[in-house]
């Protein structure tokens, strides 16, 4: 058995104290871990975190330990039959997959924080958490010790220790679910058990059955505007701010993350591609179909609060909208395809990294899997949809725990339209391009267009530029191709100073593109700490277009009734 024992060490310097025992059978033992974490595409680098790390064997002898790779360190053990295991680690990032501590709360989430040895042969695992606190994410415990049959088992399971944790509940086809907020607004308690509870039928519903006996909602606030959520088999972890007050935009947000995270239970969490069956934790886990695990969870989550009658259609068109402004947008549609993108999470992570050099699984894989579906739609009279398909899928390969690949989509999607998507896959999965007239052809079939309208901003729409404010300045974060920001010679992170002369204020640069005749700006910019003075070269043209459905008059009796069965 490997043992485990996490300890609040010093809570203001968010320090834990944590111990491990692990039985040896060998002059060496290696000491690994993880290099990331399910449900975050990225290098981890958590080893960063540990230090003080020391090494004791059954006869509190201490042995010697040598670092041998960025995640591991190998320790001398002839003659000892277990080693302890003793460092210090700094939970200082908070977030929905991080462990962290204060002097208000402790998340754990072992996968990040705890050494591991031998997955194949230490099956059977306890934990200890020496806290006095109410422990949160497992139905069971009666106690701070935690029993897993396996490290798969321990890694995905992420424990809450805090005080004034307000717990709800409810139970579809039988099975508890329950919502445990910490630090959040009053949320009105037969409101988001309702809600919650809804689009978690109708999820249930599209499946048939649940993977698992129980799941929890760690839902945990924090007063900066943030949004984070993390997935696992029995639960997920939401972080969400600003906590200050409970807005109707903040319950929105809420419910839009947790019917996400709650999808992954089946998408990513039961049913996975090949590459990942199973996780390899020491090392990166690469795979080109993040537009499956994240695409179609991030279009469908949102499908089911629009079929479990959270939002109205008006709203989900406004959601669908958004995504598609988002590929328009980005100029790197034309450079990285989304399967590509899938791979090139674990190069730069979640950032935005070299302007116009990929896309993203979440925004791209959603638009995919909308399109897919009017496909489906179109090709069986309706009586096929989307979620038709990923029941097959979890019916062929998730309950068998057998990962699927990209051939099996296309066998999976023939079988059940008798249409051959792989053209479709080659041309927008596999290579970059534009949607553009794919979507036009998709939202055609449910009888609404594409409008493209001018920017609100006449900065934005006359220069091409787009700022954000940080710390009182206005950095430049996106330039438009071919647009006067771009040719004028200005770059992404330069930080605006003044137009022609004055303080820059995007009431001041509204105020100058209102004029009806407008002389070349000149704006002052610093740059990696030089200044600079560059001259915007004006055009005959408008940038960054505003992206909205709009319905089309139409009495086809087949348009009618693909929007009417889609929940227009």
């Amino acid at each position: 058995m490997v043992k485990y024992r996490v300890s609040p060490y010093q809570s203001s310097r968010h320090r834990l104290k944590i111990e491990a025992t692990f039985p040896c059978a060998g002059e060496t033992t290696e000491l690994l871990m993880s290099a990331w974490r399910p449900g975050r595409y990225e290098e981890g680098n958590f080893t960063r975190l540990v230090s003080h790390l020391h090494v004791f064997d059954d006869q509190s002898q201490r042995r010697f330990v040598e670092k041998t790779g960025k995640n591991s360190w190998s320790v001398e053990t002839t003659d000892a039959q277990y080693i302890q295991v003793s460092y210090m680690y700094m939970g200082g990032e908070f977030n929905a997959g991080s462990t962290y501590l204060d002097e208000n709360v402790l998340l754990i989430n072992p996968i990040n924080s705890l050494l591991y040895s031998d997955l194949k042969e230490n099956n059977e695992i306890e934990l200890h958490v020496d806290t006095e606190w109410n422990t949160f994410g497992v139905t069971e415990a009666q106690t701070n010790v935690f029993n897993f049959e396996s490290f798969d088992q321990f890694f995905d399971q992420p424990i809450l220790c805090a005080r004034s944790v307000n717990t709800l509940k409810y139970e579809v086809q039988g099975i508890p679910f329950f919502i445990h907020l910490w630090s959040m607004p009053p949320i009105p308690e037969k409101r988001i058990i309702a809600d919650f509870k809804a689009f978690t039928e109708c999820q249930v519903q599209d499946f048939g059955s649940f993977p698992t006996d129980e799941f929890h909602f760690l839902l945990l606030g924090t007063p900066q505007a943030y949004l984070h959520g993390v997935e696992h088999l029995k639960s997920t972890v939401i972080v969400l701010g600003s906590n200050q007050e409970f807005t109707e935009n903040f319950y929105f947000r809420l419910l839009s993350v947790a019917s996400h995270e709650l999808y992954h239970v089946w998408n990513i969490k039961t049913l996975r591609p090949k590459e990942l069956m199973p996780y390899r934790y020491e090392t990166l886990n690469y795979s080109r179909l993040g537009y499956i695990y994240e695409g179609v969870t991030t279009y469908l989550g949102d499908v089911y609060l629009f079929r479990s009658g959270f939002i109205d259609s008006d709203k989900y068109l406004k959601i669908l909208s958004d995504l598609i402004q988002t590929h328009i947008d980005n100029p790197g549609r034309f450079s990285c395809s989304v399967a590509d993108s899938s791979v090139d999470t674990w190069v730069d992570g979640y950032v935005m990294g070299t302007p116009g050099r990929k896309v993203s699984i979440y925004n791209e894989g959603a638009l995919i899997a909308f399109m897919i579906d009017v496909q489906l739609r179109n090709c069986t009279k309706n009586k096929v949809r989307l979620e038709t398909f990923m029941r097959c899928l979890y019916e062929k390969f998730g309950k068998n725990l057998q990962g699927y690949t990209q051939q099996d989509l296309y066998h999976t999607l023939f079988e059940l339209s008798a249409y051959d998507f792989e053209p479709f896959f080659n041309q927008y999965v596999n290579k970059a391009n534009g949607y553009e007239s794919a979507l036009t052809e998709a939202l055609a079939n449910l009888g609404y267009e594409i409008q493209l309208s001018h920017s609100a901003s006449k900065f934005v729409r006359a220069t091409g530029i787009r700022v954000i404010q940080r710390n009182h300045e206005f950095t430049v974060h996106s330039l438009a191709e071919g647009s006067p920001g771009m040719t004028g010679g200005l770059c992404e992170d330069d930080v605006l100073l003044a137009l022609n002369g004055e303080t820059f204020t995007k009431e001041l640069a509204e105020a100058f593109f209102e004029q009806e005749s407008v002389q070349e700006p000149i704006l002052s910019v610093r740059r990696n700490h030089r200044m600079l003075e560059i001259t915007l070269p004006m055009v005959q043209r408008t940038f960054y277009p505003k992206v909205t459905l709009k319905k089309t008059v139409t009495e086809d009796k087949r348009l009618l009734k693909n929007r009417e069965l889609f929940g227009f």
